[in-house]
């Protein structure tokens, strides 16, 4: 199969798509990915790239054509729209000139958000004429999602929302979802059931258990802690403050403490928040190739979403890497997300934007005995290799590429 990825990120930015991309190149497909220059999280592009006309290169021998944009990732309305409809604009104009009809017989649309994503994919199959079937893979509710960050509240941007949902939905062979929480959502825009198959995230193969590095838990200042740590994008939908709430309760536990490894756009405010307190430390980003390294010095590893009905159907891709590094997790979880974990036995569940619940469910890991959060810990990486493993999702999908369905 000659298979084009349209995804607005991709690789330096810390999204799985890249990975797609490979391992789909490493089962014998042909792969070439129409992406943006990168500016994710901080809406600043990447050192080593500059807006350009367009741009090739190679990513592990994946052919990859960036696109311009309008690099944006703040909370600024008009801004963040601009970021979303420029690289529509660009991707879907330019990518019918640059990506010539017989590098494709297939196109992944990877819909993390923005929606308009899915709009160059359907302009360079009209362009050409072709008969590529479009495999629309969401990985977030739309114009849930817009509700959710604040951007649109209610009226015509939303209902012009939805109208650009449905356009795209049944222009696509297979809508994919990371969530079956989704389903009922696709349903409403009269998308059969058997259009609609449930496809989750999966962690790289990098994630996975390995032993503490002594050295690197004194450099970090982690050695000697109970470390409760949240890795991933900063921003408003994490409900940080939270933690910083959390971490104010729990002063009189000197041995535990909460560790932050990201970056994003609420970050400066939450070390504001933060200041004056000893007990939760804000260490930014960290190559994603070290992560294995710094979950085995977790003694719980934290995912947490504020509370929204687009969450409590969302699975946070979070999950995925956690449960495959075999530690306890704490979920500040609604819904889905909750489910997994519970299913799995892999940790404790806790009520989202509740600093109460959080510090329940960080004394009764911190209490518990350490064979006890040991076996969590086990729990978790088995429930991850019986159903979330890269080699049984990308199987999945080149299974249903190839026109198998939900149903076999």
């Amino acid at each position: 199969m000659k298979i084009l990825i349209v995804s607005q990120y991709f690789p330096p930015e810390p999204f799985r798509v890249g990975d797609l991309a490979v391992a789909l190149q490493e089962r014998g497909c042909q792969v070439t990915v129409l992406t943006g220059f990168p500016n994710y999280p901080k809406g600043e592009i990447y050192d080593g790239y500059q807006l350009q006309p367009f741009k090739r290169e190679d990513y592990q021998g994946v052919s990859v054509l960036r696109v311009p944009l309008y690099p944006d990732t703040s909370y600024s309305k008009l801004k963040r729209i601009s970021n979303y409809l420029s690289y529509a604009a660009s991707a879907s104009l330019l990518g019918p000139l640059l990506i010539h009809p017989s590098k494709y017989d297939r196109i992944i649309t990877f819909q993390l958000s923005p929606v308009t994503i899915g709009l160059p994919s359907i302009a360079i199959k009209a362009a050409h004429f072709s008969k590529a079937p479009i495999y629309f893979w969401i990985q977030d509710i739309w114009p849930e999602s817009l509700q959710a960050a604040g951007l649109v509240e209610k009226g015509l941007a939303i209902q012009l929302t939805r109208n650009l949902v449905n356009f795209l939905y049944h222009r696509s062979e297979k809508i994919l979802v990371q969530s079956t929480g989704f389903i009922p959502k696709i349903l409403e825009y009269g998308i059969p059931a058997e259009k609609i198959e449930f496809l989750p995230n999966w962690a790289e193969d990098l994630y996975e258990p390995v032993d503490r590095d002594l050295e690197l838990a004194k450099r970090e200042r982690m050695a000697g802690y109970f470390n409760v740590v949240f890795a991933g994008n900063v921003g408003t939908a994490q409900s940080l403050e939270t933690v910083v709430k959390t971490a104010q309760m729990l002063a009189d536990y000197p041995g535990i403490q909460f560790v932050i490894l990201g970056d994003g756009a609420n970050l400066e405010k939450l070390k504001t928040e933060a200041e004056g307190l000893t007990n939760i430390c804000f260490k930014g980003r960290r190559p994603v190739e070290t992560m294995p390294q710094y979950f085995a010095l977790a003694d719980a590893l934290l995912v947490q979403l504020k509370r929204d009905p687009l969450f409590a159907i969302t699975i946070p891709s979070k999950i995925q890497s956690y449960l495959a590094c075999a530690r306890p997790v704490i979920a500040g979880l609604e819904g889905s997300g909750a489910k997994v974990i519970e299913d799995a036995q892999a940790g404790v569940v806790c009520e989202p934007e509740n600093p109460a619940s959080l510090r329940d469910a960080v004394l009764n890991l911190y209490k518990m005995p350490l064979e006890q959060r040991q076996k969590l810990g086990e729990n978790a990486r088995q429930y991850y290799d019986s159903y979330f493993s890269r080699s049984r999702v990308i199987d999945r999908l080149i299974e249903i590429m190839k026109g198998g369905s939900n149903n076999d």
